[in-house]
Formats: C-alpha cells, structure tokens, sequence
C-alpha cells in the first residue's frame, strides 16, 4: 500500500516540503499525530530495506571486548552487545564510551534488519 500511495504522490511532481506541509496540514485536520519520520520521509522503501554486517553474519568485522559478550567493530569502533533477555537482536552503542554509560543508538535483528533507533 505504501508504494501505491508514494506512486501517487510522485505523480503530482511537487517538491517534497510541499507534500510534507500538506500532509501536516491533514494530520493537524484529522487530529492524527504527525510524525517526521514516516514512511514518505524515508529515502528507502522496504523492498530496499539496508542490511548491515552483524556478529552473527560476519563475525570476522568483529573483535571480542575482554570480559564481556560485546564485540566491537574493527572499522567502526562501534560495540554490538547481544540482548541477553531476547537473545534475538544487538543493542548497538556508537562507542566504547556510550557503552559504559549504557547509551544505546539502535538495536539490529541478528540478520542485518534495522529494529529500532533509541
């Protein structure tokens, strides 16, 4: 359904400030709340969802941090730490620093999707 209706939004060959004032303007109307990440925003549609190199999937990006089930990543300096209650997703941590803060900046599926963005 979403392409359908950024097929047809695409149609109208309007800049994109333009339909994002427009569907503002509706969901103010409505009394839905607007949410500035939605899917219209979005430079990706789900066909063409990102995949991202995880332990699990390529565990030689990856290095052991000593006395911890974390792993960081050789070229990014990012620190994966698996979930231990879900056991199903990484919590991902920018640095070393947020990971000792316990600052997360999003959780990755053991397969690459993007779950969430703290």
């Amino acid at each position: 359904m979403n392409i359908a209706i950024n097929q047809a939004i695409a149609s109208f060959n309007l800049p994109r400030w333009i339909i994002i004032m427009l569907l503002a303007l509706v969901t103010v109307v409505i009394g839905i709340k607007f949410y500035p990440s939605a899917w219209w925003l979005a430079e990706t549609t789900s066909s063409e969802e990102i995949i991202v190199n995880t332990p699990t999937t390529h565990p030689n990006d990856f290095e052991n941090i000593r006395n911890s089930k974390a792993k960081r990543h050789v070229q990014t300096g990012e620190i994966w730490e698996p979930d231990l209650l879900h056991k199903d997703h990484w919590e991902v941590y920018k640095n070393q620093k947020n990971w000792e803060k316990g600052k997360r900046d999003r959780a990755i599926w053991n397969d690459g999707r993007h779950k969430e963005k703290f």
